[in-house]
């Protein structure tokens, strides 16, 4: 089957608040005639529990928007008298939206940083934290942008099959795991 293709004219802007737009689509999975959503269930530090909500939530879109997804957690703030420049927080930054200045400070470049957290949980003098932390925001960002996709697909035409099996408590983005905190129960389609 060939792709169906979705002019960006007709990409849907979310909002998430008022200060927050993301566009809800692009690349294969919109322009697809069938869609197969294939999840792991793991733990989630923002959203409790990942499957296929996040998949699709965060999976679908461009990083930009996953970025701006994240933001919806709460900034990032750097507080320069804690921090001991050990550059944990530059080395652990997959996006190299952290950087090291020539007058011994740390810079965030926003335009970079999806908001993951793992500067704020890598730094041991807790020179980074998270301010007007909330997780509702998250989730109503992550359910909006997952509604917006699927409307893009008929029921029929799509599937989705989670794997509750090895549920740790952290994301897989952390490239690392924990012990499972259940038992394997299965396969879900």
């Amino acid at each position: 089957m060939a792709p169906r293709r979705v002019p960006q004219a007709d990409a849907q802007e979310v909002f998430f608040r008022p200060s927050t737009v993301a566009r809800s689509s692009g690349g294969e999975a919109v322009d697809c005639d069938f869609y197969i959503n294939l999840s792991h269930a793991k733990g989630h530090g923002v959203c409790g529990f990942g499957g296929a909500l996040k998949n699709i939530g965060m999976g679908v879109v461009p990083g930009q928007i996953r970025g701006k997804m994240h933001s919806l957690e709460g900034g990032i703030t750097y507080d320069k008298s804690k921090c001991t420049l050990c550059e944990k927080c530059v080395k652990e930054c997959k996006h190299g939206a952290i950087s090291r200045t020539p007058d011994d400070t740390i810079n965030i470049f926003h335009h970079h940083c999806i908001f993951c957290q793992h500067c704020v949980l890598i730094c041991p003098t807790k020179a980074l934290h998270i301010d007007n932390r909330t997780f509702q925001n998250f989730a109503q960002g992550m359910a909006l942008t997952t509604a917006a996709f699927l409307k893009r697909h008929k029921p029929d035409d799509m599937l989705f099959i989670n794997f509750l099996t090895d549920i740790t408590i952290w994301c897989d983005c952390w490239g690392m795991s924990t012990p499972s905190l259940v038992p394997d129960i299965g396969i879900l389609a």
